[in-house]
């Protein structure tokens, strides 16, 4: 049986919840519109868990998207594609933040202008946070303080080798670095 104090405190968190959830998902919005999710339209949807309480609440929080216009709003899990479901990440870490960020290969499916918004958004990001980022894009990578090269190394077991990359190296080796900012 539960106690009337967890169902108190679950009502607190339903409530701060519920006022947060639209500020929250207007500003993912205006993110994903910056970086080449068209109207950028995106929700998040908040239901009872049908369980009651539980260590996380007493509520279970979906995040939705409307891919293209006249389609539903869906699960981002269910709609997304890759590349899509990488700027979703990206518009959570701009508006909710971290001191450090790791994006592993932001950069699937995009290229273009795209490309340089998402490079625009992790440079912004960087100012407030450690941001580190796998990228093959020169347009992304060119924003980056430092940069890496990330090697495998063959063996048993597989090794991994990451060597800072100097200034000469830095212009040559966009294409097969990683690329890192710091604060």
């Amino acid at each position: 049986m539960r106690s009337k104090r967890v169902d108190e405190l679950a009502l607190v968190l339903r409530k701060a919840r519920e006022a947060a959830a639209g500020p929250f998902a207007q500003a993912v919005a205006g993110e994903l519109e910056g970086i080449g999710m068209g109207e950028g339209e995106f929700r998040v949807e908040l239901s009872a868990q049908a369980t009651g309480p539980r260590l996380t609440g007493a509520d279970t929080v979906a995040f939705q998207i409307r891919p293209n216009h006249g389609l539903p709003f869906a699960p981002v899990a269910e709609t997304a594609s890759g590349g899509e479901l990488s700027r979703i990440a990206l518009a959570i870490a701009a508006v909710g933040g971290g001191e450090t960020l790791v994006f592993d290969e932001i950069d699937a499916g995009i290229g273009g202008q795209t490309a340089h918004a998402v490079g625009e958004t992790l440079e912004r990001l960087a100012t407030r946070a450690q941001v580190l980022t796998i990228t093959h894009l020169p347009q992304i990578a060119s924003r980056a303080d430092r940069h890496f090269r990330v090697e495998k190394l063959p063996g048993d077991p597989t090794h991994t080798r990451i060597d800072p990359l100097g200034e000469p190296e830095r212009r040559t080796k966009f294409s097969a670095c990683s690329a890192a900012r710091s604060s």
